[in-house]
């Protein structure tokens, strides 16, 4: 069951509004959509997920931890103007990402990737996750909902370093939390209304697979095995592949749907982001058309496309958020799971059979998107090919021939990539760009 929404206390959020003004009074502050009431950030926070304002200028980063106790409420702000600006991170990360993009070095070229996420990370863990981290070290808590002002959620906040173990492995902050991102306070209290009234997630999936090539003559080689996989998961399934996935298809289908999952090649269009598309096999379906005639009653929509999770902010309205990923929670969504990139489509393929397991297991819950996809980035981080194989196995074991050949192919391509046995098949820039984004 999902839990159910309490109210704020008066002394709180009277609280929450001092440090509320004290946010928006850090320079450069204004403009990145902070504009919550005290009153809908009391009842958004609740004791088993409190909700993380962060906010980072050229000025100084803050982050707004409220978190729910027995009898009240505990908020603090937390500031720091004498790090580098998250937001020059953002600026870098997003310049090396188009950059990247239109030379087509992100499928080509892994290892820098992965040296940029690390860059990147680092800096993260520097502007605000040691802050945080150090913040919930006496509370038992392992599930946040953040709002990230302006466009730091475009950034892969799961990948933040949070210090190194005792071998020297750097800690990742989606070890400490699993991770929501909410685009204001007063939208996740409407998402989560909207879940509560949503049947089960396992009742009815409509899945749609890339498995044919696209325009740019590319193909998804392990799209049809990883809807496969997941249907395994579910009561109903209708499977919509290669051919099958048209747009008239999608659209006349997806009222029905309890969950849906896209297996497809995503672009985002940064100038114009309701421009952003998934390809299907006829056409695009564009975020505007998304926007503007398409209603889906799943609750849980998965973006498995490349730079599905990327947005852009309205110049009218900080606000309000434009691109994919927002299209879906406006068209009826209360989460969605996308990309932030470019991804690896064997690597997507081994994370969204260990999501859709573990969504299975933890169950129907509130931040069950969210915890299932910590735990599978956690396992893909480490895992070997053994780990991989032995989970594909249970997934795919009585699969079609066609399906049966993909996987072997798949394996195969892991094991020759594997240098050893123990040594994990994927770095962190095949796990760290997916998010979850709404309740």
């Amino acid at each position: 069951m999902l839990p159910s929404l309490r109210s704020g206390n008066a002394d709180t959020e009277a609280e929450v509004d001092r440090l509320l003004a004290r946010l928006r009074r850090i320079p450069n502050c204004d403009g990145l959509g902070i504009y919550a009431s005290d009153e809908e950030i009391c009842v958004a926070s609740t004791p088993q997920r409190p909700l993380v304002y962060i906010v980072s200028t050229p000025s100084g980063t803050a982050s707004l931890c409220v978190v729910p106790g027995e009898r009240e409420l505990r908020v603090e702000l937390i500031e720091d103007s004498s790090v580098t600006s998250a937001e020059l991170v953002l600026s870098q990360y997003r310049l090396d990402f188009q950059e990247r993009r239109a030379v087509g070095m992100l499928t080509r070229d892994r290892e820098t990737l992965g040296d940029t996420l690390t860059s990147v990370a680092e800096k993260l863990g520097e502007t605000f996750a040691f802050g945080l981290c150090r913040y919930f070290k006496e509370t038992p808590v392992d599930s946040v909902v953040v709002v990230a002002a302006g466009l730091l959620g475009t950034l892969p906040l799961s990948a933040a370093s949070t210090g190194t173990d005792q071998s020297g492995r750097t800690s990742r902050l989606v070890e400490k939390f699993a991770i929501t991102l909410a685009p204001t306070a007063s939208a996740l209290l409407s998402l989560q209304r909207r879940a509560s009234r949503s049947p089960d997630i396992h009742q009815d999936l409509l899945a749609i697979g890339d498995t044919e090539r696209n325009k740019e003559g590319r193909r998804l080689k392990y799209a049809e095995s990883e809807i496969a996989g997941i249907a395994r998961h579910f009561e109903n399934s209708t499977l919509l592949v290669g051919e099958q996935a048209t747009v008239a298809a999608v659209r006349n289908s997806v009222s029905s749907a309890t969950l849906l999952h896209f297996a497809c090649h995503g672009y985002t269009d940064a100038a114009d982001p309701r421009s952003s598309r998934i390809l299907l096999a006829d056409a695009p379906l564009y975020a505007r058309d998304i926007y503007e005639s398409m209603q889906i009653s799943a609750r849980i929509v998965v973006l498995s496309a490349c730079e599905s999770g990327q947005y852009g902010i309205a110049l009218s309205d900080a606000n309000q958020v434009i691109g994919l990923s927002p299209a879906v929670l406006r068209a009826g969504a209360s989460t969605v799971v996308s990309s932030l990139a470019q991804v690896s489509d064997l690597a997507t393929c081994a994370l969204m059979l260990r999501f859709h397991e573990r969504l299975r297991e933890i169950g129907d819950t509130l931040d069950a998107p969210a915890r299932a996809l910590r735990d599978s980035q956690i396992w893909l981080s480490r895992s070997t090919y053994a780990d991989i194989e032995d989970m594909t196995r249970r997934s795919l074991g009585n699969s079609t021939d066609s399906t049966t050949r993909g996987i072997a192919s798949w394996l195969n391509n892991l094991k020759n990539r594997t240098q050893t046995a123990v040594s994990p098949a994927f770095g962190v820039e095949h796990w760290a760009q997916f998010s979850t984004i709404g309740c």
